[in-house]
């Protein structure tokens, strides 16, 4: 994984503006420090700690996550008006992450300016911008796809060896206004034993993972240009609470802004 400081506006847009659209997968998180690890992953760590303690236990985790996903198909039209596929369990999968339930996915966009923003959104000492050049993983990893697809159940079971573990990059073909506006994608592991950022690290080419370390010195005008570009909670975040999130930036862009222009 290459690891590149950017300390301005200009600096991104060196590593960024060459990258072909859609031959990139971007993903922005507000400190820097942060793996990249699915929130399935997470939830299981910290529940088995609670249970057992100090103890070790090698659980199975894709039992849990079986058990999720057949709970969450059996009762999402309780709660949902339109449902994927039922075979589809990528898509199903896709819904869920989209509504806070764990699942091994993790949160990409095809544009480096929507992950800029949710990395600057919050920043700490450090941000970072994650570039994946998503289309030679899938190439490294053709041997598993037949035809441009893959069997999901086979897929969520694992490989047997380190050889057969990979991520699999997925754009769902059931979306929701939110996932348009963000022009959003997912990488997902065929295996709940690593990370994401294990698999970038030990099974991808340096090459086509870059890691941006974001510096705090010029956030500001990263800023006013990302809402030149329209890119703000406003618009990734259609509805109310998007709208009401907006206001977080206060503080950042001048009030004289702010105001209509038919009060200026």
């Amino acid at each position: 994984m290459q690891i590149i400081d950017i300390d301005s506006w200009e600096d991104f847009q060196e590593v960024v503006t060459p990258h072909f659209y859609r031959e990139w997968l971007y993903r922005g998180q507000s400190n820097y420090a942060w793996n990249l690890e699915s929130s399935l992953l997470r939830k299981i760590k910290r529940n088995t700690e609670i249970r057992y303690g100090s103890v070790t236990r090698n659980i199975i985790k894709e039992n849990y996550e079986t058990e999720i996903i057949a709970h969450f198909i059996k009762s999402s039209h309780l709660y949902l008006s339109s449902i994927p596929e039922k075979n589809n369990i990528f898509d199903w999968l896709s819904v869920m992450q989209h509504y806070g339930t764990p699942t091994r996915m993790l949160d990409f966009t095809f544009s480096p300016y929507v992950a800029l923003f949710f990395a600057l959104i919050d920043i700490q000492k450090e941000a970072s911008v994650y570039c994946i050049k998503f289309k030679e993983v899938k190439k490294i990893y053709s041997k598993f796809f037949e035809d441009g697809e893959i069997d999901a159940e086979n897929f969520l079971k694992g490989g047997k060896t380190d050889n057969e573990i990979f991520l699999m990059p997925y754009e769902p073909t059931f979306t929701n206004i939110r996932l348009q506006a963000q022009q959003g994608a997912f990488l997902i592991p065929n295996t709940l034993n690593y990370s994401h950022d294990e698999l970038l690290n030990d099974c991808i080419v340096d090459d086509y993972v870059i890691k941006l370390i974001i510096k705090k010195n010029d956030v500001y005008k990263m800023l006013l240009e990302l809402l030149k570009m329209n890119i703000s909670y406003t618009n990734l975040f259609p509805g109310l609470d998007g709208f009401c999130k907006s206001f977080e930036n206060i503080g950042i862009v001048p009030i004289k802004n702010l105001k209509s222009i038919n009060e200026a």
